[in-house]
């Protein structure tokens, strides 16, 4: 083997020999270089005068100032990014969401991953100033119209007023209770494709009833789907008159922390317009009714207008109001509502004043054949209230259709053999089980959940403290039809395990 050595322009054998060998330089790699030039050139030139994938790749730019600086290169940029639109990661694209994030009554519209403050009219201002005031800030309006042009392809949703849940639960923020003024409106008339219209913490005055109620109203003829949580008004009349801005074509309907009266003037008006809505969604606590016969009536009435009826009750440890007794009365007379399939249900603290209505809900399950989800939570069951768990665990049995349970802090303090006994009679037809903060939860009840619920397609486990990793990677292993798995605060996992 001879060791050569390399030098510019030419090869030199080390064996001694007087021996040289001209190397000739190849242009090959010159070439293969040039032409990748110019297929790189080419690809350039392909992609920027190619207006669909530049459009494409603009709109993967969802920052409204990067935008702007993409705008000022050209017309033909400032084309392209007019008409692309804005694909922000991890987020709904087509929500306008209008709230509150500071003390001050300055409103956030948030779209896109985009945040805006403006300045807006609030209750409190208006009830605080010497003149009448019925229009928004000047430059409220103004900013809000520019931002709205560039996403109005794009915004199907739209929700104002409130404050997010986690500024709610930390309570630094007040909860400014947005007036909905007719400039306002005007501006939301501009958004084409907007289908959806969230109303939160608002007052509405009666320029606005007045101006959706008409049929020339641009954004209410859209609207398929309305939600109204605490909504207000200048007059008392005004309750009644408000439901005529709900359209004819309405479809799903959301309310929560609204009174007895608004919720039945929304039946009647649906029943009015002869089109029962495809969902309505209720929100109920001891505020709502104030008296067992009111609450039935008006669930009652929701039930004929509905095709599908989700009801959301919350049993405080208010046992001394009214509106509680009036809910613990109602509830067992729930199961007569053949349109309910969905029911989350807060039960409190199990209490001797309580039994007897629960014990008479949970035997009547039997007769819910529509019920498809049930959501159980509620204070932990002392050791002698446990006459209630089983009632629970006897009326999610009798429920041959349920598909999803969820069961949070109700069994917390359960024996384990007492869990075996919701474990080992559940619904073979369950396909989706939630269980949360159960110290007790042992190995046993999660391979009998899974032999006794083999089709389960999600599973969410939260502070199940007691089983081991290796039950928990048998029984997911077990499931063949598992798609979705949550685990939360049950120690730390191993690489098999993911």
């Amino acid at each position: 083997t001879r060791r050569v050595t390399i030098k510019q322009g030419m090869v030199t054998p080390s064996d001694g020999h007087n021996e040289v060998v001209g190397v000739k330089k190849s242009t090959s790699d010159d070439r293969q270089l040039q032409n990748d030039a110019d297929d790189l050139a080419d690809l350039k030139e392909n992609v920027y005068f190619n207006d669909y994938l530049m459009e494409r790749i603009i709109s993967f730019v969802p920052n409204i100032k990067d935008r702007v600086n993409i705008e000022l290169c050209s017309k033909r940029m400032q084309y392209l990014s007019m008409r692309s639109p804005y694909s922000s990661y991890c987020l709904d694209n087509s929500v306008l969401d209008i709230n509150y994030t500071m003390v001050e009554p300055t409103m956030s519209l948030n779209v896109a991953g985009n945040r805006v403050n403006v300045p807006s009219l609030t209750s409190a201002e208006r009830i605080a100033s010497e003149m009448p005031i019925s229009e928004q800030p000047g430059l409220c309006i103004l900013v809000t119209r520019a931002l709205l042009k560039r996403f109005t392809k794009q915004i199907k949703e739209v929700r104002l007023g409130g404050i997010t849940d986690c500024e709610r639960r930390l309570g630094y923020i007040p909860d400014h209770q947005l007036v909905v003024t007719r400039d306002l409106c005007e501006v939301f008339d501009g958004l084409p494709h907007a289908k959806s219209l969230s109303l939160r913490n608002c007052c509405l005055t009666a320029d606005v009833l007045q101006y959706w109620s008409r049929q020339d109203s641009a954004l209410m003829r859209r609207i398929s789907s309305l939600c109204f949580h605490s909504i207000w008004f200048d007059r008392a009349e005004d309750c009644e008159f408000f439901v005529n801005i709900v359209p004819p074509n309405v479809r799903r309907l959301h309310l929560s922390d609204c009174g007895a009266q608004t919720i039945m003037n929304l039946a009647k008006r649906v029943q009015m317009i002869g089109s029962n809505v495809d969902y309505f969604y209720i929100a109920l606590d001891f505020r709502t009714f104030k008296n067992a016969t009111e609450a039935l009536s008006v669930l009652k009435k929701v039930n004929a207008v509905a095709k599908e009826l989700h009801l959301c009750i919350c049993m405080t440890n208010l046992a001394i109001e009214p509106g509680y007794h009036a809910l613990l009365e109602a509830l067992p007379r729930l199961v007569d509502l053949s349109a309910i399939t969905t029911l989350q249900l807060d039960v409190g603290a199990f209490r001797p004043l309580n039994y007897q209505g629960y014990e008479r809900f949970f035997g009547g399950l039997i007769y819910m054949n529509n019920l498809k989800s049930l959501f159980l939570s509620g204070r932990a069951i002392a050791h002698q209230s446990l006459p209630m768990w089983s009632a629970i665990v006897n009326g999610v049995a009798q429920l041959s259709t349920l598909e999803f349970l969820s069961v949070h802090e109700l069994c917390k303090n359960v024996r384990a053999e007492n869990i075996d006994e919701l474990c080992t009679t559940l619904p073979p037809t369950l396909l989706s089980f939630s269980i949360g903060n159960s110290t007790r939860f042992s190995d046993d009840n999660m391979m009998h959940l899974v032999q006794r619920c083999p089709t389960l397609v999600s599973l969410y486990l939260r502070g199940l403290r007691k089983v081991r990793l290796q039950t928990l990677a048998s029984a997911v292993i077990s499931l063949g039809t598992l798609r979705r798995l949550a685990i939360c605060r049950m120690g730390p996992m191993d690489e098999s395990m993911y």
